[in-house]
Formats: structure tokens, C-alpha cells, sequence
């Protein structure tokens, strides 16, 4: 994980159990170290560290001269080349989804779900390395920072892995929980939305949700019509949380008939 950060490492270990995840390239942490390093940012980083987490009403603000702290310093010509390579690559198959993957994406003591940055339906190499940059901007992010602050974690010590991923042209999408963390814990919870699963994370759309019982797989309650494939889904969710040997909160995909895990972290 220390090379890649935890959503990529959490990948691989998916493709090397055998479940079936989008294809995927990681862009290391040293390569955002390398950035940091080669543009000069280390004091900049350390006054935002040690700095005040702005008012509610200045947060869009400071994260912005963020972006733009990330985005308007020079990139290694040899990071950028190999980022555009890949993207080259993946992108001969359909637009790419870039996303966040720090180190800690997912510590045991706290959560870092949806805060960091993910970007969808990039076409081109030149725009995935814009879209690299913005990720790595986002572990800078001041709801982020306030987070690790509450949380007495430390700053500068933390890199961002990104991972370059082919999209998904999703007929539904959404998240299973393989023992509901807040119901009953006898039953997987799963919310479900059409189309990207992006529209749940915003909560643009209120998703259905589903109650499966994990001792037969059997529907325990639901919000909505029951898609044909939830026991399929249900039951590659027990699977990876006997592989990984704990309750897991899975992001999947459902497209041209085959279920596809975009993530997996315990509860």
C-alpha cells in the first residue's frame, strides 16, 4: 500500500482473488513525491499543515488556490510521460475514470470516504494528467485537512497514489455493505442507482435500497424493484468478505450483464 496508496492496493488484491475489477494502472505515490519535490511545494504544503482551517463560507476558496497551487507548478517531464503513456493505453478501450488513492484512504482509526478526489469520462492523455494533479491537489483539500486534524493524524507525511481506471458504462451502480453497519448485521444493505454511481455519491439521486439476508441470500426488505441480478451481486459480496476475512463495503457496477467491483474496504 505504501507505493500505491490503499483504493490501488485494494485493487490488486481484488484482481489477485480472482473478482472482476476494471482494467487499471496506478501512479505511484513517488510519483506524486517527485512532483512535490521537483516543484518546490514542501513550504507551501507545511503553512497549509500548520495553517487555520478556513470558515465554512471560505472552504471552496481555499480549495481552489489549492487546485491551482497543484495544477500552475511544473510537472516532471518524465512523470507527465509516463502518465499520458498509460492513459494512451487505457484510453484505446473508452474514456477513464481517475481517482484518488492515498495512503491513508482508509486507516483503521477514521474514514476518508468521498473526501478525496475522483474524476470521470477522461478522452484524452493531456487531460488525465490534469486530472492526476487535481487528485493529488485533494489530499490538501480543507475538509480534508480539517478531518486529519480532528483526527490527530499527520500531514506531511502522507502521499497520494492515483489510479487510472477504464470506465464503466454502467447500467446501475451503487454500494453493498456485507453486514449492514447500522441495521441488522444478519442482513448485506444495498443502495442502488442507475447510471454511474457517481449520482449517488453527490445525492442527486435517492438510490433503492435492498435488505438481503446473508444466511441464504434471501431478500430481506427493499425500497424498490428488485434488479435480477442482486443475488449475484449478494453473493460475490459474501465472497469477498470471506476472503478478506471481515465485513467489506463494496462499490460495484453492474454493465453488459457482468457485476464489476470498483472498490472494496472493510466496514
Amino acid at each position: 500500500m505504501a507505493e500505491v496508496g490503499g483504493k490501488a492496493a485494494g485493487l490488486d488484491a481484488l484482481v489477485a482473488q480472482g473478482f472482476p475489477v476494471p482494467r487499471a494502472v496506478a501512479v505511484t505515490v513517488d510519483a506524486y513525491w517527485a512532483f512535490v519535490d521537483d516543484a518546490g511545494l514542501a513550504p507551501a504544503l507545511a503553512r497549509l499543515a500548520e495553517g487555520e482551517i478556513p470558515p465554512p463560507e471560505s472552504l471552496e476558496a481555499d480549495r481552489r488556490e489549492v487546485e491551482e497551487l497543484f495544477g500552475g507548478t511544473p510537472l516532471p517531464s518524465a512523470v507527465r510521460e509516463e502518465i499520458q503513456e498509460a492513459a494512451a493505453e487505457l484510453l484505446e478501450q473508452g474514456p477513464i475514470a481517475v481517482r484518488s488513492s492515498a495512503l491513508a484512504e482508509d486507516p483503521s482509526v477514521a474514514s476518508f470516504a468521498g473526501q478525496y478526489l475522483s474524476i470521470l469520462n477522461i478522452t484524452t492523455p493531456d487531460d488525465t494528467v490534469a486530472a492526476v494533479r487535481r487528485c493529488w491537489a485533494s489530499l490538501w483539500a480543507p475538509t480534508v485537512r480539517a478531518y486529519r486534524r480532528r483526527e490527530g493524524l499527520e500531514d506531511l507525511q502522507l502521499g497520494m497514489g492515483v489510479v487510472l481506471q477504464s470506465m464503466v458504462p454502467a447500467e446501475y451502480a451503487g454500494v453493498m455493505f456485507t453486514s449492514d453497519p447500522v441495521g441488522d448485521p444478519g442482513c448485506a444493505h444495498i443502495e442502488l442507482v442507475p447510471g454511474l454511481g457517481e449520482s449517488l455519491v453527490s445525492g442527486a439521486v435517492t438510490p433503492d435500497v435492498f435488505w438481503v439476508y446473508r444466511k441464504d441470500l434471501t431478500i430481506a426488505g427493499h425500497t424498490g424493484q428488485i434488479p435480477a441480478f442482486l443475488e449475484d451481486l449478494a453473493r460475490i459480496g459474501m465472497r469477498v468478505e470471506r476472503r478478506f476475512g471481515a465485513p467489506q463495503d463494496i462499490e460495484f457496477a453492474f454493465a453488459d450483464g457482468e457485476i464489476l467491483v470498483l472498490q472494496s474496504r472493510p466496514v
